[in-house]
């Protein structure tokens, strides 16, 4: 019994020096994968370091240029947008000015109107006649003015006859008989 005691008491520690050296490989793996990383890490940075100082100035010359790319198609884009709106507020601007425009113009003829109409209304109160009573006027006065000329035509003729048929032709008169029949 004592020699299968220690049978597998020797056996045990062999079993736990194997589990020890499984257990102590797979963390000696990650440290080392790890320190690997770190120092991968490490000389990337360096890279980046170096690459930084030699291409710097040519990488900023290159974002200034893209920067100055990207404000000129912005200001392009801003500049096209501001023109369209500002012809849209213009058409609106002036649809409303024609449209006031409209409204005044209506508003001032029917102002107009009544303010012709009052002044007709006064005008007819004093007894003023209104210029279609007085192209009326006109016509009968012109009627009448035609009238007359026609009746004075027609008698003129014949007063004309009977004046030259009575008139006599005048003596002459000497300047002996004007003296004679001024001292009588």
């Amino acid at each position: 019994m004592v020699a299968r005691k220690k049978g597998r008491l020797a056996s045990a520690k062999k079993n736990a020096r194997a589990r020890k050296v499984n257990v102590v490989r797979p963390v000696e793996k990650t440290v080392t994968g790890m320190t690997d990383s770190a120092q991968q890490i490490w000389l990337a940075g360096l890279g980046a370091f170096t690459l930084a100082q030699k291409e710097g100035p040519k990488f900023f010359d290159r974002l200034v240029d893209e920067g100055s790319k990207v404000r000129n198609r912005t200001r392009e884009v801003a500049g096209k947008a501001v023109n369209q709106t500002v012809r849209e507020v213009q058409d609106v601007l002036n649809s409303g000015v024609e449209s006031m425009r409209s409204q005044v113009t209506t508003t001032w003829d029917s102002l107009e109107h009544v303010f012709q109409d009052r002044v007709a209304r006064a005008l007819k109160q004093l007894g003023v006649p209104t210029s279609e009573e007085l192209e009326a006027l006109s016509r009968k006065v012109d009627a009448l003015t035609r009238s007359v000329r026609e009746l004075s035509e027609k008698k003129r003729p014949a007063a004309k006859r009977r004046t030259v048929a009575k008139k006599k032709p005048a003596a002459r008169r000497t300047k002996a008989r004007m003296t004679s029949k001024k001292a009588a």
